[in-house]
């Protein structure tokens, strides 16, 4: 009896792995974490006087928190800088001299 109930968890751990894996090698998150800093590095450098967090997520489809900690990673690898306007925090693309 636990001999087929260990198969069938095997078999539905498989199964999962096939549906969610599908067309997918070797899933990196870190690969996808720098295709999203590359999109707001990308929106930032379209919009000079700065954007709030909100506004970089409704551009590029993310929620104004995920982009606050994509945000954090960029400020601390040196490549966005912020300035505060009122209450609201606003991030500039950091040139390269």
């Amino acid at each position: 009896m636990k001999d087929a109930y260990n198969r069938e968890i095997s078999f539905l751990f498989m199964l999962k792995h096939i549906i969610f894996n599908t067309g997918k090698k070797d899933y990196d998150p870190k690969a996808k974490s720098s295709t999203i800093k590359s999109k707001i590095l990308s929106v930032l450098s379209m919009h000079k006087t700065g954007l709030t967090s909100q506004e970089i997520g409704e551009k590029i489809g993310l929620s104004r928190n995920r982009v606050s900690e994509y945000m954090k990673e960029l400020w601390k690898e040196g490549k966005v800088t912020f300035f505060l306007r009122g209450k609201k925090k606003y991030f500039v693309v950091v040139k390269n001299e």
